[in-house]
């Protein structure tokens, strides 16, 4: 593994973490920045897996797996949390800012598409980042933990 680059990747998240993501956490800026790193990594993954056939299924396979129990739990919290709270801003921003683009009935088509979307995120990140995109997606999933367990605490639990 390039020690170079698992360094880079660490510096990068963390520097995002620190000046974009938790000071814009609860604006429209979260998601937009989602979809325009997300999207054009989506495409790139569809590509790569399909196209240029440079990321097979068992590239991914294990931390997709990971990933997929993620945002299976985290849907399940959301839904709890929405059922007892209302969809809101603080409760998950990303639904939130979709519910107020796209209508409460579009939500379910998002849900349904971030499953295989989330295939081709890996597949994306696999292609840039080699095996090192494990590293990517380890400190993904460690702040993903953290927000679930918030979102456990303050909106499932209460």
């Amino acid at each position: 593994m390039n020690l170079v680059l698992i360094l880079t990747i660490i510096v990068a998240v963390l520097v995002y973490w620190r000046f974009v993501y938790y000071k814009y956490h609860e604006k429209d800026f979260t998601p937009i920045s989602f979809l325009v790193v997300g999207v054009p990594l989506l495409f790139y993954g569809i590509y790569a897996f399909f196209f240029e056939k440079s990321v097979v299924l068992n590239d991914i396979k294990l931390i997709f797996i990971v990933g997929i129990i993620f945002l299976i739990i985290a849907f399940i919290l959301d839904f709890i949390g929405i059922k007892k709270h209302g969809l809101k801003r603080k409760l998950d921003i990303t639904l939130d800012w979709y519910n107020k683009i796209f209508g409460k009935k579009s939500i379910c088509v998002l849900i349904i598409l971030s499953f295989p979307g989330f295939l081709f995120l890996m597949a994306g990140t696999f292609r840039i980042f080699g095996q090192e995109h494990l590293f990517f997606w380890g400190l993904i999933f460690l702040a993903w933990v953290f927000s679930d367990i918030r979102l456990l605490k303050n909106y499932v639990i209460k």
